[in-house]
């Protein structure tokens, strides 16, 4: 099924990290997905943005562009022109995550070394398709179940 990474997610249907959570206690599970009072999710780390980078640039490079914006290189945020001048280009991006040019840069190297990975080429060589949304009930206990694989073969390997 075709959905977004946020439609996907938004889905009420049990994941694995759902049940990894349940598993922790039943208490963390109802205090991040069923207390009326929650907080909102926590912004993403930088670590968790060139994570995310990473991941787009190795399975959904045609999304990249609609996602990322890379900082112009020579941006001094040291000085208040600089400050400036990233603010009018953090604007201009939009609602595309910022990144800054030497994050990119390493984003460039992962993904590079990904490739030049024998199995991790040979897998992403093979048809298939990145992100595909799955569904199913679970016979045994009833429950709607989804998961997400990052590559999943045409013929189902």
């Amino acid at each position: 099924m075709d959905l977004s990474n946020e439609q996907y997610h938004a889905h009420p249907a049990t994941s694995k990290s759902s049940l990894d959570l349940i598993s922790r206690s039943p208490l963390h599970y109802w205090a991040k997905h069923l207390d009326p009072n929650r907080r909102p999710p926590e912004p993403p780390t930088a670590a968790m943005v060139l994570g995310s980078a990473v991941h787009t640039s190795v399975l959904e490079i045609d999304q990249w562009d609609a996602t990322y914006a890379v900082t112009p290189a020579g941006i001094n945020k040291k000085t208040n022109a600089g400050k400036a001048e990233l603010q009018v280009f953090t604007t201009a991006a939009g609602t595309r995550t910022v990144i800054s040019r030497e994050d990119a840069d390493l984003v460039g190297k992962i993904t590079e070394g990904v490739f030049k990975h024998p199995a991790a080429s040979g897998l992403l060589s093979l048809p298939g398709k990145a992100e595909t949304s799955l569904f199913w009930k679970d016979a045994e206990t009833g429950l709607e179940c989804k998961c997400r694989p990052d590559w999943l073969t045409d013929d189902g390997r």
